[in-house]
C-alpha cells in the first residue's frame, strides 16, 4: 500500500460499526415514521369518567368544541412497541465494534480505553432504544429532554475517549462533530414532526410539521463523520494487502464537502419556501416571489426573488464541480466537464422546484427529473475516470449519485405541497421521517468524498 494522508482499513471494525450504524438509523427512523402515523389516531370517544382511572394512560386534551378529550395511548405489539429492540442490537454492535483495532483486519483490543467506550455507548444505546420511546409513548416531555442531555453529555465523553485512542497526528474533529451533530439532530426533528414536543408538552398535534427542517441532514453529517472518525488512522504500510478507503485532508476534499453541505442547505430552504409559502397558486406572478428570507423569520433583501431558485441552486452545485480542478489542474478536459454537468444538474434541481412546484406544472417535474438523472449519471462515470483517483470512487461515486435521486423522488412525494398536490390541489400532510431527508445529505457527503479520493501532488 502506498500514498499519504490518512486511510480507514476496510477491517472488521470498520465494517461492524457501520452494520451498527445502519441498523440504529434505520430502526429508529422506523419507529419514529410509524408513531407518526399511528400516535394521532389513538384518540378514543371523550369520557371524563375514565379518566380518574385510567393512571399514566390518559392524557387530557381540550377538544375542538371547548370540552376535555380524553386521550388514549394503546400500545399494540403487533403496531408499535413502546421501545426499539433493533435499534438496540445496533448499539450493542456499535460498541462491540470498538473492541477491534483500527490497524488491521482482526483482533481484540481489551485496553481499558476501549472498554469504557463499550461500556459508555451500551447506556447510550439502553437510553436511547428503551427510555426515550417510553418517554414518548407516555408524553413525559421532561424525562424526554432530561434523558436526551443524558445521552448529549455521555456522547461527549465518549468522543473525549477516542481522541486517545488515535494517534496524534490524526485530526480529531470528525468525531467530535459527527458526535455534535448526532445530538443536535433529535432535537430539531422532534420540533418538526406532527407528534413531538408540542404533542408531549401541550397535548395536542403540531399544526405545521416541517419536512424540510435540518434535523435528518444533521443526523446524516453526524453519523457519517462519526464513522470515518471512529476508524480514520494516518496512512502506514502494512506490507500486507488490505482494502482502504483514503481521506485527503486538503483543498479539494474541503470544496467538495463545503459544496455538498451547500447543496443540501440551498435544497432545504428552498423546498421549505415552497411547502410553507400562504397562497401558492402556481401562477407565474411576479408578486408571488417566494421570500425565502422572511419564512425563517429574516429580512428579505434579495433573496426573495423567485429567480434566485436557479442562483442559489446552481451556486451550490458549482462549488462541488471546483472540487474537481485541484490540485489546480485546469488542463484535464474531464473536469470541464464535470464541472459543466455540475451546473446543469443545479439547473435541472432548480427548474424542478421552479418550473415543477412553484408553477405547479407536473409534466416539467417528470422532464426535468429525467434530465437530473441523467446528469447525476454522468457525474458518476466522470469521477472514477480521473488520473489518480483511488479505485473505491466508483462505488462511492455510483452509490452517491443513485441515492441523490432517490432521495430526491422520495421527497417530492412526502413533502406538503409535492406530487400529490400537483395532481389533486391538495395540500397533504408531510412525512417528516421521510426516507428521502436520509438519502439526499448522506449521499451529497457520499458523493463529495468520492470526488475527494485523488492525492493533491
Amino acid at each position: 500500500m502506498e500514498g499519504d494522508g490518512l486511510v480507514v482499513l476496510i477491517n472488521l471494525r470498520a465494517l461492524v460499526s457501520l452494520l451498527g450504524i445502519f441498523l440504529i438509523v434505520w430502526f429508529t427512523w422506523q419507529w419514529d415514521r410509524k408513531w407518526e402515523q399511528i400516535g394521532p389516531e389513538s384518540r378514543p370517544s371523550r369520557n371524563n369518567d375514565e379518566e380518574e382511572s385510567a393512571g399514566s394512560d390518559y392524557k387530557n386534551m381540550e377538544g375542538g368544541d371547548g370540552t376535555t378529550a380524553v386521550f388514549e395511548i394503546s400500545f399494540e405489539g403487533k403496531k408499535l412497541p413502546p421501545y426499539n429492540k433493533m435499534a438496540l442490537i445496533g448499539w450493542v454492535i456499535l460498541a462491540i465494534s470498538h473492541i477491534f483495532p483500527r490497524w488491521s483486519w482482526f483482533g481484540i483490543d481489551t485496553s481499558w480505553i476501549s472498554l469504557v467506550c463499550v461500556g459508555i455507548l451500551g447506556v447510550v444505546g439502553y437510553v436511547h432504544a428503551v427510555f426515550i420511546p417510553q418517554a414518548i409513548v407516555q408524553r413525559q416531555y421532561a424525562a424526554k429532554k432530561g434523558l436526551w442531555n443524558t445521552i448529549l453529555v455521555s456522547g461527549m465523553i465518549m468522543v473525549g475517549i477516542l481522541t486517545y485512542m488515535q494517534n496524534t497526528i490524526v485530526p480529531v474533529y470528525p468525531a467530535v462533530l459527527g458526535s455534535i451533530c448526532i445530538s443536535l439532530a433529535p432535537m430539531l426533528l422532534w420540533k418538526a414532526r406532527l407528534v413531538g414536543d408540542t404533542f408531549d408538552s401541550e397535548g395536542r398535534i403540531n399544526p405545521q410539521p416541517v419536512l424540510f427542517n435540518f434535523g435528518a441532514p444533521l443526523l446524516m453529517f453526524g453519523w457519517f463523520w462519526y464513522w470515518i472518525g471512529m476508524n480514520v488512522l494516518a496512512y502506514f504500510n502494512t506490507g500486507t494487502f488490505m482494502p482502504y478507503l483514503h481521506v485527503y485532508l486538503g483543498l479539494r476534499m474541503i470544496f467538495a464537502m463545503v459544496g455538498a453541505v451547500l447543496i443540501v442547505i440551498v435544497y432545504w430552504v428552498i423546498g421549505y419556501g415552497l411547502d410553507e409559502i400562504e397562497n401558492l397558486s402556481g401562477e407565474p406572478d411576479s408578486a408571488q416571489s417566494l421570500q425565502l428570507a422572511p419564512a425563517f423569520g429574516m429580512q428579505s433583501f434579495f433573496c426573495g426573488e423567485v429567480y434566485e431558485i436557479k442562483v442559489f441552486t446552481i451556486m451550490a452545485w458549482a462549488s462541488l464541480g471546483l472540487a474537481m480542478f485541484f490540485p489546480y489542474d485546469w488542463d484535464d478536459y474531464m473536469d470541464w466537464v464535470f464541472f459543466v454537468g455540475a451546473v446543469v444538474m443545479g439547473y435541472c434541481v432548480a427548474m424542478i422546484e421552479e418550473r415543477g412546484f412553484r408553477l405547479r406544472m407536473a409534466a416539467q417535474v417528470r422532464m426535468w427529473s429525467t434530465r437530473a438523472w441523467f446528469m447525476l449519471g454522468l457525474m458518476a462515470v466522470i469521477i472514477p475516470m480521473q488520473k489518480g483517483v483511488h479505485y473505491f470512487a466508483v462505488i462511492l461515486s455510483v452509490a452517491g449519485a443513485t441515492g441523490f435521486g432517490y432521495g430526491m423522488k422520495f421527497l417530492n412525494q412526502d413533502r406538503k405541497r409535492g406530487e400529490k398536490w400537483l395532481e389533486t390541489d391538495e395540500v397533504q400532510t408531510p412525512t417528516v421521517y421521510s426516507y428521502g431527508a436520509l438519502l439526499v445529505p448522506l449521499s451529497a457527503l457520499v458523493l463529495a468524498w468520492s470526488i475527494s479520493m485523488r492525492p493533491e501532488q
